[in-house]
Order: structure tokens, then C-alpha cells, then sequence
């Protein structure tokens, strides 16, 4: 199977000044969720994207229900983050809802797969609270 990166997202959360608006903005002292990554993916997904992440705290969410969710480091010898299903592979709404605890900043590859064949399904990683990971 191919392997086609779509993008590399930077995500400073720690940057200061405004971003443009298609640049994660940093978070907010009052501790406001941020939509930092969205994403589409169309099912069976052979997908790739290549996320930089800083250290901290979010919460992935997927449309579409039976998704498994895979983020994984570029380079070997990195700790890998910590992901938790939060509801079993199934949302509120039917989707999938993940816990993401990133350790180190590092790029990571963001893979998707499950899903009904045909279905597209939407992806979004948010900031959590105001503080970093552990």
C-alpha cells in the first residue's frame, strides 16, 4: 500500500503573538479548548500526515465510530505518546474520542484506519486544559 503524506502542521502552542488562521493559536490562560489539527479522511484511509507536536495535553475526536487511532514518532528512540480511548471507540455523537499525552516535542505520524468503506470521517486534535504533559 502507498503511502501519501498530505501535510506538515506545525503546532506552537507556545508561540507568542497572533497566528494566522491557518496556524494553531496558543492557549489561552483561562484554559478555552483550541482546535490545533482537523483533517478528512475517506475510508479505507491510506493516509499519512506528519504532525509537529508540542509537549502537552488533547483530546482527539473522530466523526465516524470504530476508528482506530495511531501516532507514532518519526525518529526511533523517542518515547511515543500516550493515547487512551476515552469511550471504548465509540463518541457521543458515534465517533471515536481519544486522550493524547504528548511527552516530547517531536514530529509524529498520524495514521486512521477502521471505518465504513466509502464514509469520510472528520478528524480534530484540541488543547485540554492549561497545562503540559507529563
Amino acid at each position: 500500500m502507498r503511502t501519501l503524506t498530505l501535510a506538515t502542521l506545525t503546532l506552537a502552542l507556545a508561540c507568542a503573538g497572533s497566528s494566522p488562521s491557518d496556524q494553531p493559536e496558543p492557549m489561552s490562560a483561562g484554559g478555552e479548548r483550541r482546535t490545533v489539527f482537523e483533517h478528512t479522511f475517506t475510508f479505507p484511509s491510506a493516509e499519512k500526515l506528519r504532525l509537529d507536536m508540542t509537549p502537552g495535553t488533547y483530546r482527539a475526536e473522530m466523526s465516524e465510530g470504530g476508528v482506530q487511532l495511531r501516532l507514532v514518532p518519526l525518529r526511533s528512540g523517542v518515547q511515543p505518546p500516550t493515547v487512551r480511548d476515552l469511550v471504548m471507540g465509540r463518541g457521543p455523537t458515534g465517533g471515536g474520542l481519544w486522550e493524547v499525552v504528548i511527552h516530547v516535542q517531536e514530529t509524529y505520524e498520524l495514521e486512521v484506519s477502521g471505518g465504513r468503506r466509502g464514509e469520510s470521517a472528520t478528524f480534530r486534535m484540541y488543547t485540554v486544559g492549561t497545562g503540559g504533559g507529563s
